[in-house]
């Protein structure tokens, strides 16, 4: 997954905390298969070693800015929860910033200056039933304002294969070219493609024509 969170454009100052928190579902979320990933922010990145549930560092942005930003991302396994904390520090003090220039998320004006996102991965427990479910959102707050949730995405488990045949074909005169007809079905993701395999007498099958569906 990947949470992308923006300081938009009507925003009056820069973003001084990000607080990012995502509530994964233990029931469906195997959390022994979790691991921080990359985090975006704006004109640099920084990716943890793998496989890691808890991770800090620090982007330091002297001495252009006198700020060092500390990134802090980990998962609670007790209660799911993956979370990141992306706060503006004083490099003297290791307290928020409060000067005039503090923040390190700008208001966007265009250019991707106002953006950024963190990542992780995370496997499913084994084995779901059909029609399961897998759905994720997460909260995310700027300087202790209100939540903002992202929007609901989500997966459902696809365990029934799909189905097809080729219909009867109908009489015809010429000896060399025919039309052949063919249909399918998937109640869950439905059908993607076809594969139209060909065999003369004799001969092994082989893929005649493949035929996406749109």
């Amino acid at each position: 997954y990947t949470i992308r969170f923006e300081n938009l454009e009507t925003a009056t100052a820069s973003a001084i905390e990000v607080v990012i928190t995502d509530s994964l579902d233990t029931s469906v979320y195997d959390l022994d298969r979790f691991a921080l990933g990359t985090v975006v922010l704006p004109d640099t990145s920084f990716t943890p070693p793998p496989g890691l549930t808890e991770w800090t560092t620090f982007w330091d942005r002297r001495p252009a800015v006198n700020s060092r930003v500390r990134i802090h991302g980990e998962l609670d396994r007790e209660t799911g929860v993956a979370a990141w904390v992306i706060s503006d520090l004083d490099p003297t003090t290791n307290r928020l910033r409060t000067s005039a220039d503090a923040g390190f998320l700008p208001p966007e004006a265009g250019n991707g200056e106002g953006q950024g996102s963190v990542a992780f991965t995370v496997g499913v427990i084994p084995d779901l039933p059909d029609g399961t479910v897998i759905a994720n959102e997460a909260d995310i707050v700027f300087d202790r304002n209100e939540v903002i949730r992202t929007p609901l995405f989500a997966n459902t488990i696809d365990r029934r294969p799909p189905t097809s045949r080729v219909l009867a074909v109908e009489p015809f005169d010429a000896d060399t070219s025919w039309v052949v007809r063919f249909e399918g079905a998937d109640a869950g993701a439905g059908v993607r493609r076809y594969d139209l395999y060909a065999q003369a007498s004799g001969s092994n099958p082989f893929l005649y024509a493949t035929s996406a569906i749109r």
